[in-house]
């Protein structure tokens, strides 16, 4: 869970300033044996997305919702957003590398594609990537939501 709130203090100036809430629902005992560095950078990368995506949008409910929990031996953190989701002729191709859906001045398209294969190549878990409609505080939303799983077993 330090992990997970890093990427959110390195952004939480621009998050304030953007009338975005953050919403963590982090169990509290989630521990991983793993590349924390990697699993860091490749939340950055995420978070920022997510910030960026927020930032533009016209809605007045702006939300990122974190959530970590155990899941037999694996841990699983979910980050999703209000921010309409990812339309179905992109979806498939935002984790390759140089695909961005901002002008060539605000990206790479290099972002999701190394949290890809952080998660993936580094540490041995799965990223995967939806449109979610979902209820909060009774208000129905669309949005992105990562979904990350990540072995919690000590290597011996």
């Amino acid at each position: 869970n330090d992990i997970v709130e890093k990427p959110l203090a390195i952004n939480d100036a621009m998050i304030k300033n953007h009338n975005i809430t953050v919403v963590k629902n982090l169990d509290e005992d989630v521990s991983i044996y793993n590349l924390s560095y990697g699993l860091l950078q490749a939340l950055v990368n995420i978070i920022h997305n997510t910030k960026d995506v927020l930032r533009h949008s016209d809605s007045k409910d702006k939300f990122i919702f974190v959530s970590t929990a155990n899941k037999d031996n694996a841990i699983e953190l979910t980050i999703t957003d209000t921010g309409g989701g990812i339309s179905e002729d992109i979806i498939g191709k935002i984790f390759e590398p140089y695909f961005t859906t901002k002008q060539k001045t605000h990206g790479t398209g290099l972002g999701l594609h190394m949290a890809h294969n952080i998660i993936k190549q580094n540490m041995n878990g799965m990223i995967v990537a939806t449109t979610k409609k979902f209820k909060y505080n009774d208000e129905d939303y669309i949005g992105a939501s990562f979904t990350i799983v990540l072995d919690r077993t000590e290597k011996k």
